[in-house]
């Protein structure tokens, strides 16, 4: 992961820090498939973006993605 070009991106959202997991997670979704360019993503990515800026990951990353892509069809 780019830890530069990550801390970046969240700069822009000065609230960033407190917002839900869940949303973080989208955000992090749009980070690697737009900023880091890779069309796929595994729940892996999104807890590596987690872990990069030391925030506590949301708890079931890979239900959250299979849940919101089922919604969004």
């Amino acid at each position: 992961m780019h830890s530069e070009s990550l801390e970046s991106y969240i700069g822009q959202f000065p609230d960033f820090t407190q917002w839900k997991s869940t949303k973080r997670c989208d955000y992090f979704a749009f980070f690697v498939s737009d900023g880091l360019k890779q069309k796929i993503f595994t729940p892996k990515d999104i807890l590596e973006c987690f872990t990069e800026l030391s925030l506590r990951p949301y708890s079931n990353i890979p239900d959250y993605l299979r849940r919101e892509s089922i919604k969004r069809g």
